[in-house]
């Protein structure tokens, strides 16, 4: 039986209709599909950056309260320290006795480690440390109750306590404290300890020691000064989490061992029934987030005492929102089949000979522009009709053309970055081998040491050091800081850097050569660049210096036998290429065997913490001071290694140059 072309049309209509209805529907379930997918997906991976973001930042937090204690440790170190040395200098206080009237009255008690030790022998030594009890009163009224006692034991044998449970502690009662962790360690490495978790002696619970030597200005050891932390009042307020949905926040040892606030440690593995490879991965992770037995753990590192902050999340209740999801695409499914069915029933009512019309330039466009996508950017796509499907194939013709035209544009981008990348690459090499870099720089002398390093803030920087022999008895030190950044800074320290050391070869002393290379560089300088500069030049068979400066930082010197590094201050003088009128004065310096001088640019003052917060010259000083003595090689390195640990990863914000000489002075 023949059928008409109206009831082919009708039923190709009615086909392709269908078809499209059912296509449309199962891509629109299997959309909803990858959607409930990814919102599962995206919330999980939200769950876990939000873990590793919030156990980085209350490990950040429970780190900076431990830095807090540390420092307020070692301030009260340096005071005791300064009261030993200076006695006149400071107002003896009396032992402060209990007061029944008022239990909870701050006092001193002064214990004994041996019985033959007699108190009054030492009572004016004692008096001193009695005078800081508005000090000690005020820091542990700000601690919140954190700290239980704040205390200081010496080598004559004595340990002198105050907090306000002393009335406890029977003044005649024996502790030979010499033999406890937070003495003898303390007084073995040389430097502030946290101890490992213990019982306190005198009743105060589990509790955390920092302690921290205590030297005369001489350098002699005359005890250590400590700050106990009750591990309950520190728990509930650096570690509590309150997030209402079973997570919770525990702090873990070294050893893998869960710290409680109110009783002894336990495995990790008893304390969260976690395998042995689940508490490896925990006590190594650092911010990390792993899923075991249903929950999320995560963990990071807290430095002062190596332990371990570490976070229990469980993972249902953070998929709640996927099972609603789960629930509303059941719903819309029915739905659409609902639909499916009303819609096949329209268009079988309303399919006619129109739909070749409206279907033939759709398909003809929809060629045209898969023919585009594929890459065939000089295909044209064919306007057939004067509507809206006209306008879009004129409107692809377009997307075409505009689309051509961006990818030239990107292909000359790309081409000019390689290139710019490329010259940069080699400015930085080229600055790089300008500075002296072969360590140790003058093997065959042994009356002097120096090392030197520059880590620029772009692929090439401003600063640069210097030193060379200007005959066989004198050592000229130069180091600058070129203001601005990048190629224009390179070049302006390259020509400084030559002219600085034409000069010094030719015998000029330091302030000459600042004046000579400031008229030199204030010719013609138009970008208004300067340059700050410190020179100094040894005489190296009497240890005599001659230094001047251009407005740079000042120097710090190390005396053999001192505490640390001093900065030697002077009157500032104006950068180089400012003002070609200029003068500049130098300044002597008599350097003995074993003394060091270290010079920086103002790089490293400047770097600052995740917070914001800068380096400052008083942590440069305070960071010489741990590596006061040590060979120049190994005090620069050591401050680098000081400057990265506290950026901890922040980029530079300036060049950082660092250069130390150490004068041993002519073999004997």
């Amino acid at each position: 039986m023949k059928r008409s072309i109206k009831t082919k049309l009708r039923a190709m209509v009615l086909i392709i209709s269908a078809s499209a209805l059912l296509i449309t529907s199962l891509l629109s379930v299997w959309i909803m599909m990858m959607i409930r997918t990814q919102s599962e997906t995206s919330l999980i991976n939200e769950t876990r950056s939000n873990l590793t973001d919030l156990v980085q930042d209350k490990a950040e937090l429970t780190e900076e309260k431990l830095r807090s204690y540390r420092e307020a440790t070692e301030f009260f170190a340096l005071c005791m320290g300064d009261a030993y040395s200076h006695p006149d200098e400071y107002i003896p206080g009396k032992m402060l006795s209990s007061r029944p009237d008022d239990p909870d009255e701050y006092m001193f008690t002064t214990i004994r480690r041996d019985p033959r030790i007699d108190l009054n022998d030492y009572i004016d030594e004692l008096q001193y440390g009695y005078g800081f009890d508005t000090e000690f009163r005020t820091y542990m009224e700000n601690a919140g109750g954190i700290i239980s006692v704040v205390y200081w034991g010496d080598e004559n044998g004595l340990l002198s306590m105050y907090d306000r449970k002393c009335v406890s502690v029977d003044p005649s009662e024996i502790y030979d404290f010499w033999d406890s962790t937070w003495y003898s360690q303390c007084k073995k490495q040389r430097r502030t300890i946290f101890t490992d978790i213990y019982y306190d002696k005198f009743g105060a619970g589990l509790t955390l020691t920092c302690a921290t030597p205590i030297y005369k200005d001489n350098g002699e050891f005359m005890g250590v000064f400590g700050i106990d932390v009750k591990v309950s009042d520190f728990y509930e307020q650096m570690v509590a989490l309150n997030k209402g949905d079973g997570s919770y926040v525990f702090l873990m040892d070294s050893r893998g061992n869960v710290i409680r606030p109110d009783s002894d440690a336990i495995p990790l593995s008893v304390a969260e029934g976690l395998d042995e490879d689940s508490c490896q991965r925990l006590l190594d992770s650092d911010g990390a987030v792993f899923e075991r037995n249903g929950n999320y753990y995560t963990g990071a590192k807290i430095p002062s005492t190596g332990w371990t902050l570490c976070i229990h999340s469980p993972a249902d209740n953070n998929l709640l929102a996927v099972h609603t999801i789960d629930n509303e695409i059941l719903t819309a499914i029915i739905a659409f089949i609902i639909v499916f069915v009303v819609m096949l029933a329209i268009v079988a009512f309303v399919s006619n000979g129109f739909a070749s019309d409206i279907a033939d330039p759709i398909i003809a466009l929809k060629e045209d522009v898969a023919g585009i996508s594929e890459g065939d950017l000089d295909r044209k796509a064919e306007v057939r009709t004067d509507d809206e499907i006209g306008e879009l194939a004129k409107s692809v013709n377009g997307m075409s053309e505009s689309l051509k035209a961006y990818i030239e544009n990107i292909r000359h981008m790309t081409a000019n970055q390689e290139r710019l990348s490329a010259e940069l690459s080699v400015a930085a090499k080229i600055q790089s081998d300008m500075l002296p870099a072969v360590f140790p720089a003058f093997p065959d002398r042994k009356d002097f040491d120096v090392y030197a390093t520059m880590t620029p803030a772009r692929e090439v920087g401003g600063d640069f050091y210097d030193f060379f022999l200007t005959d066989d008895d004198h050592l000229a030190l130069v180091i600058a800081d070129v203001s601005g950044k990048g190629v224009p800074a390179a070049l302006f320290m390259v020509i400084t850097k030559t002219l600085i050391k034409n000069h010094a070869m030719g015998g000029e002393d330091p302030a000459s050569i600042l004046k000579n290379v400031n008229r030199q560089l204030s010719i013609g300088n138009e970008e208004m660049l300067f340059v700050t500069a410190w020179i100094g030049i040894i005489t190296l068979s009497t240890g005599e210096m001659i230094c001047a400066d251009a407005g740079h930082e000042y120097p710090a010197l190390y005396r053999v036998g001192s505490p640390g590094f001093e900065l030697i201050k002077g009157e500032h003088f104006p950068p180089l290429g400012t003002d070609g009128d200029n003068e500049y004065i130098q300044t002597e310096l008599k350097l003995n065997r074993g003394d060091s001088l270290f010079v920086y640019t103002d790089g490293l003052t400047d770097v600052k913490d995740p917070m914001g917060t800068k380096y400052g010259i008083d942590r440069v000083v305070g960071s010489l001071a741990f590596l006061a003595g040590k060979p120049p090689k190994k005090l620069v390195t050591g401050m680098m290694d000081n400057i990265d640990g506290y950026r901890d990863g922040c980029d530079p914000f300036d060049d950082i140059t660092m250069m130390c000489v150490q004068y041993r002075g002519p073999l004997m």
